[in-house]
């Protein structure tokens, strides 16, 4: 399971829009599990003033593109009710209210959309529907949208990549394990979607699966970012922490400022038990701080760099980065196991007891997720790497 946690960096919540000639994704790394998208409310600024209805709708649409989801919300939300393009302000003021956790409001939106004119377009409803039912913890109703979804437009790879990480972000390993199945049926030599299975696999408990998926992945992805991330992780997963380190290093070649691959890199020279002072310690903090520049709610980064300084002798400077991960990702385990070690190292019985207290129902809760049906590994042994 640890070995995969990084991963969720990679993924997140997309909407493929050609409708204004979008690149394929749209992504927000990483939604509602790791916080990119839930930076702090920034004190409301003077809106600023439009020609026109129009005007304003294309001044949210770009924000929106720019990945600025709060400040596109108030233009998106006051222009959609005047402007002729109805179901294109109501789709991105869904995307974003999901983008910034709104789920709530996602769906309302999405409920009030009116019919979409393609199928591209109906089929991107249903898969942002999907993605907000998972992220509010409704799995029949995600199921429901993502077949539908899937019934649309079968053929496209972002539905099934996007939709099986927001499942297991959220620990909807059954609904995860359909979704996996059924786009590598459609996409059996896809990297990506390889590596969603190992990342399965890590998350349901079956390390040795996990390995093999993420060989798999490496496979079908050399030479690309995809496939050093993929070996380092299949190394990881198979306490080959040194060879980790090189794998993700080869990755860092071809892209310094890829962020999994800086966590990666990290986590991997922290498994390696390189002791603080060395030089691979120090390229750790380094690479750890070029991805919390890059991405600064990023909670996989921070949770690592929090354990690192635990591993420097130095709690005090710990809990700023393990309280920042558990802001971004409230119901990951590792997060609350490394805050209790720090608030109990600072003399802090009772935030260490509530630590500890939420770490073990959090526990609960996964193993029942384990034992439902459909969870776990059921025919996943047979499948294809």
């Amino acid at each position: 399971m640890e070995a995969g946690r990084a991963r969720r960096a990679y993924n997140g919540f997309v909407s493929f829009s050609r409708r204004r000639g979008w690149t394929w994704v749209l992504l927000l790394t990483v939604l509602a599990g790791y916080g990119w998208a839930q930076a702090p409310a920034r004190p409301p600024a003077a809106q600023p003033q439009f020609a026109s209805p129009q005007a304003e709708l294309e001044a949210g649409i770009a924000q929106t593109r720019q990945g600025h989801y709060r400040q596109a919300i108030p233009l998106l939300r006051d222009a959609r009710d005047k402007v002729a393009e109805v179901f294109t302000a109501g789709f991105d003021l869904a995307l974003c209210y999901a983008a910034t956790g709104q789920n709530h409001q996602a769906l309302n939106i999405l409920g009030q959309l009116p019919e979409a004119r393609t199928l591209a377009s109906r089929a991107e409803v249903q898969n942002l529907r999907a993605q907000v039912e998972i992220a509010l913890g409704h799995p029949g109703a995600a199921r429901a949208a993502f077949e539908r979804a899937a019934a649309l437009e079968p053929h496209q790879l972002p539905l099934y990549l996007f939709l099986a990480d927001a499942c297991l972000r959220h620990g909807d390993y059954s609904l995860a394990q359909q979704i996996i199945t059924a786009g590598l049926a459609q996409f059996a030599n896809s990297a990506r979607l390889h590596y969603e299975q190992a990342s399965l696999a890590a998350d349901t408990n079956h390390p040795r699966a996990a390995a093999r998926g993420w060989l798999a992945a490496e496979r079908l992805g050399h030479g690309r970012v995809i496939g050093y991330m993929a070996r380092a992780q299949a190394d990881i997963a198979q306490a080959e922490f040194n060879d980790a380190v090189a794998a993700a290093r080869q990755g860092l070649k071809r892209q310094p400022k890829d962020v999994l691959l800086l966590i990666i890199f990290a986590q991997a020279v922290l498994r390696s038990g390189s002791p603080p002072g060395t030089g691979e310690f120090v390229a750790a903090r380094q690479a750890l701080s070029l991805a919390l520049g890059l991405s600064p709610h990023n909670a996989a980064a921070q949770l690592t760099y929090g354990e690192l300084e635990l591993i420097a002798g130095k709690p005090a400077a710990a809990i700023p980065h393990l309280e920042a991960a558990r802001r971004a990702a409230p119901n990951d385990p590792a997060v609350y196991a490394r805050l209790a070690i720090a608030y109990q190292r600072m003399g802090m019985g009772p935030q260490a007891k509530a630590a500890l207290t939420r770490l073990a129902a959090l526990n609960q809760a996964r193993t029942e997720a384990y034992r439902k049906p459909g969870a776990g590994h059921a025919g996943y042994e047979g499948m294809p790497h």
